[in-house]
């Protein structure tokens, strides 16, 4: 009983583990949806961890149904030639977005 049960665990973690590999493998970048007030900010970003370095995105057509903090996601996006709306994050056109 306790071997099954160590069995579906383990498979879980692996489970959960792969997918963020096999999205970032079909052209996907996780992140995650952070909210702010700042006057400086813009009010939703996503925020993207790369080791020791976090970047930030302005997604300038984000749909509603991801405008909700601290949510994780995979996303496919262009980056946009245009001045930046927020001080710390640049614009981008999101054309594949999926939550985690």
């Amino acid at each position: 009983m306790k071997i099954s049960i160590t069995v579906i665990l383990l498979l879980g973690i692996v489970t959960s583990c792969c997918s963020g590999k096999k999205d970032m493998a079909n052209g996907f970048t996780i992140g995650t949806i952070v909210y702010s007030v700042d006057e400086n900010d813009c009010n939703y970003t996503i925020k993207v961890t790369n080791k020791n370095e976090e970047v930030f995105y302005d997604p300038i057509n984000l749909e509603d149904d991801f405008k909700k903090n601290d949510i994780k996601i995979a996303f496919k996006f262009r980056p946009l030639k245009m001045k930046n709306r927020c001080n710390k994050a640049n614009p981008i056109s999101v054309f594949e977005v999926k939550k985690k």
